[in-house]
């Protein structure tokens, strides 16, 4: 029976799941641990590289409503309430109330109310 000495030779692993690891290369000098404060070395650039950063940019859609801006005239939304606005404004609550009585209905009946200034005066919202 011969004995072997020496770092080359290969230990069993401790856990058998585990795949055994290739001996250190004596060439090479031992690892630092790693810094928890620096990213890790796939994201750190060589001294000297210019780093470009690529990043996910939030892109903002502002919508600016200047007040007037196609809307109809006042003689004529005071035209319209007063022959059709006002009855068709009842009407339209009625049916928004009788929506609102059922759960399904709530969401049709909140859109209706939102929408009942157009309704009785063609105000534009």
């Amino acid at each position: 029976m011969t004995v072997q000495s020496g770092a080359n030779v290969p230990q069993p692993p401790a856990n058998p799941n585990q795949p055994p690891q290739p001996p250190a290369n004596p060439d090479q000098p031992p690892q630092p641990p790693a810094n928890p404060n620096q990213p890790p070395p796939a994201y750190t650039a060589a001294p000297g590289a210019s780093v470009h950063h690529a990043g996910v940019h939030q892109t903002t859609v502002v919508n600016v409503v200047t007040p007037g801006a196609n809307e109809h005239s006042l003689v004529l939304r005071f035209l319209y309430f007063l022959v059709i606005g006002w009855w068709l404004g009842g009407l339209w609550y009625g049916i928004a109330a009788i929506f609102g009585l059922t759960f399904i209905g709530l969401p049709l009946t909140f859109w209706m109310l939102n929408r009942m200034p157009t309704v009785c005066t063609l105000k534009k919202t």
